[in-house]
């Protein structure tokens, strides 16, 4: 075998010869894909009516002449197209007077489907909502879940072209999937919401969520239930009686008492409440966002006011004040800063959704009708109302807007009262 200096396997390419290697190469360039030929001035003919605005009609003798009327604004044409020329020419002098005066708004691309527009515009909205105190976050997320049940049905469609009988399709399609009223109230209200955006930044010219709660609209079957909203006089004075003793018995005396809200009651300090002017003094709400709980402001402006309480609420807040005095010093930690009245043991917020549960449980242990938390604020408004209190004083007491909301939602009647009106029937029927 003849001897060699050549090494028996070779040695790796160098950094300056992957280099040149990498040169050498020819880059291999795609061809671009040629654009498509516009092909509508082949199927219409135009005509220049005057400045701005341009007559369409098709060469083929079909349809009805159009009328596109243009505005640049910032570079960018802005165009609509209508059926009557007296419609182009006003919209067009109002989209000049609106670039005059600087007010002219450049729209949003109309090629964006739904699921990106409420992502990418509508969330954002929302969010700016809760920076200027239009709305709460707990509202706020009240609405994004209702958004996500709209971008899971139409959400890959282009928002331009959402009607009225894609909405009523979506609405059919979620009543046959099972979904409740109060589901169904969640979708329309988030629809109604982001189609008006649409509408604000030009992507839609009007906005079709009307057909989805008009008359004829397609409605979920509503369930039939026994549970009352609101409780009897009697039935109200065996769930007293029954939570004496309980170490949320003042929130429950003062839920009956004053009609406070949940997030309303448990928000409340030592400060704002006066013993002996008798006086509850509603700032502010505690609210739960994905399990934490949060403060913020009432659910309205009207909802801050002023509730004078009972003698009986009174004297359960003083013994809570002393039993709390006595817990903050037995603790080795109290977490409290702010002097809440309603805390655990050791000075926790309560959750909204933990004074929930313990309701609904001794509700279940005293055998009583079952009523949502919120029917506690329904009892009291039903017994003042029944009781010959009148609609102002309770309207004023719930912090409602108007004397209307009060009379429709919380004036329920009861078995006494219809008892007596059948009485008074008869009475005057026969003799």
């Amino acid at each position: 075998m003849a001897k060699t200096n050549r090494p028996t396997t070779e040695h790796p390419p160098t950094f300056l010869e992957q280099q040149e290697q990498k040169t050498a190469k020819v880059d291999t360039i795609k061809p671009r894909r040629p654009a498509r030929e516009s092909t509508k001035h082949k199927r219409y003919e135009s005509t220049r009516v005057e400045t701005g605005i341009v007559r369409r009609v098709r060469r083929d003798g079909t349809g009805k002449p159009a009328y596109e009327a243009s505005v640049w604004v910032n570079g960018r044409a802005l165009s609509k197209t209508f059926t009557v020329l007296r419609d182009a020419r006003r919209w067009r002098e109002e989209n000049l007077g609106r670039r005059a005066t600087g007010d002219a708004k450049i729209p949003q691309d109309r090629r964006i489907t739904t699921g990106q527009f409420v992502k990418t515009v509508w969330f954002p909205w929302l969010d700016e909502q809760i920076r200027f105190d239009i709305l709460q976050p707990s509202t706020v997320l009240w609405y994004k879940i209702g958004a996500k049940r709209l971008v899971s049905e139409i959400g890959h469609g282009r928002l331009s072209k959402v009607d009225k009988v894609m909405l009523r399709k979506m609405l059919s399609s979620c009543i046959e999937a099972g979904n409740s009223e109060s589901v169904l109230h969640q979708l329309r209200a988030s629809t109604r919401s982001v189609l008006a955006l649409a509408v604000e930044r030009d992507i839609l010219t009007a906005n079709p969520s009307g057909s989805m709660s008009g008359k004829n609209a397609p409605r979920a079957l509503r369930r039939p239930t026994s549970d009352p909203k609101a409780w009897s006089e009697g039935e109200a004075q065996a769930f007293l009686r029954y939570v004496q003793g309980d170490r949320l018995e003042a929130l429950w005396i003062l839920f009956l008492g004053s009609g406070l809200r949940r997030g309303e009651a448990l928000a409340l300090r030592w400060e704002d409440i006066d013993l002996d002017e008798r006086t509850v003094t509603v700032t502010r709400s505690l609210i739960q966002i994905n399990g934490r709980a949060t403060m913020s402001y009432p659910k309205t402006e009207d909802s801050k006011r002023t509730v004078v309480v009972g003698e009986s609420v009174v004297g359960t807040l003083q013994t809570l004040r002393r039993i709390q005095a006595a817990e903050r010093l037995a603790a080795p930690q109290w977490h409290d800063a702010e002097g809440l009245v309603f805390t655990t043991s050791e000075g926790v917020w309560l959750r909204p959704e933990f004074v929930t549960r313990r309701l609904k449980r001794i509700v279940a242990e005293a055998g009583l009708p079952w009523i949502r938390l919120h029917g506690l604020r329904h009892t009291m408004a039903s017994l003042a109302l029944q009781n010959g209190i009148d609609v102002a004083t309770v309207s004023e007491r719930l912090g409602h807007a108007s004397v209307g909301i009060t009379v429709e939602i919380y004036l329920h009647g009861s078995k006494e009262s219809d008892r007596a009106a059948a009485d008074v029937l008869d009475a005057a029927l026969h003799g």
